[in-house]
């Protein structure tokens, strides 16, 4: 009998949490990211919090990758200090296309520092439907001072061409 040795594989699991207003597509990142899927406008909002995991290997480790879809109505952001309990990386996303969803940043930043230890997750801002770029009201610059001045890390995608969504 022969004894087949495999190497040893560390696992990691990640907690990701999306936040952001209501339609500025957090599910649709969620769903191309996950699955490279794209639903087109229509779609029903994310009723109280929805998740997904993905396992994939990076440098011979396991990394299981929980992502956590939020609700992004008003009347809902009380749970945010539930989401974000444990979570190593936090994404707050907006529309490019509307300057509301890109001034409530600093709202659900607050929120972050109010709820949570800042500094135990990675911060990341995502501008999306950078495939509307012809709609825009928020322009790269604009995303990306914010971003640095609220130290967190930045970019822009689209959920419907998928542009930047493995970033």
């Amino acid at each position: 009998m022969s004894w087949i040795q495999t190497p040893y594989i560390d696992s990691i699991k990640i907690k990701l949490v999306m936040l952001g207003d209501q339609d500025v597509g957090k599910t649709s990142i969620i769903q191309k990211y996950m699955s490279d899927t794209y639903q087109s406008s229509g779609s029903n909002p994310t009723i109280g919090i929805d998740f997904q995991t993905k396992k994939f290997y990076m440098e011979s480790k396991l990394i299981k990758l929980v992502v956590w879809d939020t609700v992004g109505q008003e009347r809902f952001r009380s749970l945010t200090p539930h989401y974000i309990k444990n979570a190593d990386a936090v994404v707050i996303a907006y529309d490019i296309t509307s300057r509301e969803t890109f001034n409530s940043i600093s709202d659900w930043i607050e929120k972050l520092r109010d709820y949570s230890q800042w500094g135990s997750f990675v911060p990341i801002i995502i501008g999306n439907k950078n495939d509307l770029a012809q709609k825009r009201q928020v322009s790269f610059q604009e995303g990306q001072d914010k971003a640095s001045s609220l130290d967190c890390s930045f970019f822009e995608a689209s959920a419907k061409s998928g542009e930047a969504i493995n970033n």
